[in-house]
């Protein structure tokens, strides 16, 4: 891994667990040296797809609005050097904005 890259996996993702790709490549990344260039987001109530968010809005919550702001975040590290937040799992709460990655 050479370049900076923002991984971001919602933590009810029922195709890919999250403990069994996202979390393990983050430690792969950790144990060859490279976690200054990654950062992972665990998205909490995020699935592997945003369908069915409309039929359970109390229990699923829209992935895409996260990545759109993921990829501007990522546009700002490579272009001007502006780092992202460390990893964190990101709470759903009011106070979050997922169109404010300083909110995250």
């Amino acid at each position: 891994m050479g370049k900076p890259l923002l991984s971001l996996h919602g933590t009810l993702d029922a195709l890919l667990p999250i403990t069994l790709h996202s979390d393990r490549y983050t430690h792969l990344v950790a144990t060859a040296g490279r976690a200054h260039l990654h950062r992972q987001y665990r998205i909490e109530a995020g699935n592997h797809v945003d369908g069915f968010c409309d039929t359970y809005p109390d229990r699923l919550r829209p992935l895409l609005p996260f990545y759109r702001t993921a990829f501007k975040a990522l546009e700002a590290w490579v272009d001007h050097a502006t780092q992202p937040p460390t990893n964190r799992t990101v709470p759903w709460t009011t106070d979050v904005d997922p169109a404010d990655i300083g909110t995250w």
